[in-house]
């Protein structure tokens, strides 16, 4: 695989947050991968003006477009589970490069060709 695009789900901070996700998409091409939100986009009402998807307050019909679409694309998917048992993880570049190196240390061990990782804007 070429590319790893990674991106977490839940709040470091947050202790309501009881999980905490980081997953990571290979793909050997981003070729049309950009073009999967913004089609289910299209699907929205009108008065939804959202600069990102959100799963956890998108409703289900988003998330099966957003799914199928992901499902019919040649990927592979790692997803590292953090459960935070009601604590505070502190939220700064340590833990977090933290967590996506452990992410990337599971990749490394399936996969010696991930050419370039592609890491949410988190901390830049």
């Amino acid at each position: 695989m070429k590319f790893a695009i990674i991106d977490e789900s839940g709040r470091l901070y947050d202790p309501n947050d009881r999980v905490l996700v980081f997953t990571a998409v290979l793909v050997n091409s981003l070729v049309n991968l950009d073009k999967i939100i913004p089609t289910a986009r299209k699907h929205l009402p009108r008065k939804t003006t959202l600069a990102e998807i959100k799963f956890s307050t998108t409703g289900d019909k988003t998330k099966t477009r957003v799914l199928r679409a992901l499902s019919k694309k040649d990927l592979t998917i790692f997803v590292l589970i953090i459960n935070k048992e009601g604590r505070k993880i502190i939220d700064n570049p340590d833990n977090y490069s933290l967590l996506v190196a452990n992410l990337l240390n599971k990749i490394n061990s399936k996969y010696s060709t991930v050419d370039h990782v592609i890491i949410d804007k988190h901390f830049s």
